[in-house]
């Protein structure tokens, strides 16, 4: 192979390792700006690891859906989990399905496991938006803060997620009407 056949793959390589995170930055932000914003409620975690490194791990009222018995369920399965604003303006799940819904707002989510009772199922979402990441140095205190809310009953806690054709990112974590991202 000659220099000036070397040059040109070093130079695709190195747009390569370029194009791809960029496309990422991208759609995240795409999904971002353009998508729907949804607001999930948090529930408590256990309060011996909510934080590693610099995000906070989230847990969420919404990871769970109720369905009639369907035997075709299996642990790990990719689904497609369409959402709605429920009475109180926080995202319920509507539908958990096998292929992309035709109308209405949706995220790709895996199947972490079902309960099977007598006449219906219960389907836990492992859900895509579980880790909110933060600057280091406020690490500490915002997981001091999201550990105290989740005790106190009458402090709400919840993330925005915006969603876009399937992808699902969160934009804010809220605690109480206190962001923790300050736009």
């Amino acid at each position: 192979m000659n220099i000036h056949k070397k040059i040109y793959l070093l130079i695709a390589m190195a747009a390569i390792q370029l194009v791809v995170p960029g496309k990422m930055i991208y759609d995240h932000a795409s999904v971002l700006n353009n998508g729907v914003i949804y607001k999930f409620q948090t529930e408590p975690l256990d309060p011996s690891d909510p934080l590693r490194g610099k995000y906070i791990n989230l847990n969420f009222k919404a990871r769970k859906f109720y369905s009639p018995i369907n035997l075709s369920w299996k642990i790990g399965q990719d689904v497609f989990v369409k959402v709605e604003n429920d009475s109180n303006g926080f995202a319920k799940i509507v539908a958990v399905l096998n292929s992309p819904p035709v109308e209405g707002n949706y995220f790709n989510a895996k199947l972490d496991y079902v309960e099977d009772y007598k006449q219906y199922q219960t389907l836990n979402l492992d859900l895509p938006f579980t880790r909110f990441y933060l600057e280091e140095s406020r690490a500490a205190n915002v997981e001091s803060e999201y550990a105290k809310a989740n005790k106190d009953s009458l402090v709400q806690a919840y993330a925005t997620v915006a969603i876009k054709n399937g992808v699902a990112v969160i934009s804010n974590v809220f605690i109480g009407k206190k962001a923790l991202i300050e736009n």
